[in-house]
């Protein structure tokens, strides 16, 4: 027996649900790195870092200092003591715009509480807090007789950079050494070749 009736079909309209739509973004990510990847493994160039940078660049040397001083490599972390003697150097290295200073002299502060100039220590071994005050001309200007320091002029804001604020923030130590030794030799130096590739800040940032 034959029939002609035919099978009805249904079309469903659904939505996708809530949860699809949440898992969505976190598919997309999953599928990124293996998107990259694939475009990574493109055909090597054939150059080495050193056809295209100098072999101090390519081997994390910098300009300041020579190979053998590990300190002011940044091959070995910093001390109090190798800290406060590389920002003495760096002081008699560049007058003209830094000045250290150890602790501050003193007085009343900007909360209204007179304090001394052993406030401002460390409470373990008592070490006044070496700092220093990096600006042109530091020599000159305004005398805060509060920090102790020269080179206070209005029109230039304060910036501070602090390390080793905590306890065992020992890479804390290598930024703030680090910008001081940038800071020295880009001053009146900006334009140089960092890189060794033959080009002038070719970097946009």
């Amino acid at each position: 027996m034959s029939s002609n009736s035919k099978s009805p079909i249904v079309a469903l309209k659904t939505r996708p649900s809530f949860g699809v739509l949440l898992c969505l973004p976190l598919l997309l990510s999953l599928m990124t790195p293996m998107v990259a990847s694939s475009l990574a493994q493109d055909e090597p160039s054939g150059l080495e870092p050193t056809d295209i940078w100098s072999e101090d660049y390519s081997n994390e040397i910098f300009p300041w200092a020579p190979e053998s001083d590990r300190d002011r490599q940044f091959k070995e972390y910093h001390t109090y003591e190798t800290t406060k003697a590389l920002m003495l150097q760096l002081e008699q290295e560049n007058p003209d715009i830094f000045e250290f200073h150890e602790g501050l002299l003193g007085g009343v502060n900007a909360r209204g509480e007179t304090v001394t100039a052993d406030t401002y220590e460390g409470w373990y071994y008592g070490y006044s807090s070496p700092w220093m005050k990096v600006t042109g001309d530091v020599q000159d200007g305004e005398f805060n007789e509060f920090v102790g320091d020269n080179g206070n002029y209005a029109d230039r804001h304060d910036v501070m950079i602090v390390g080793n604020h905590h306890a065992r923030e020992w890479m804390s130590y290598t930024v703030v050494l680090m910008q001081l030794e940038v800071i020295a030799f880009s001053y009146n130096n900006i334009g140089y070749d960092n890189d060794g590739d033959g080009l002038v800040d070719e970097d946009p940032w």
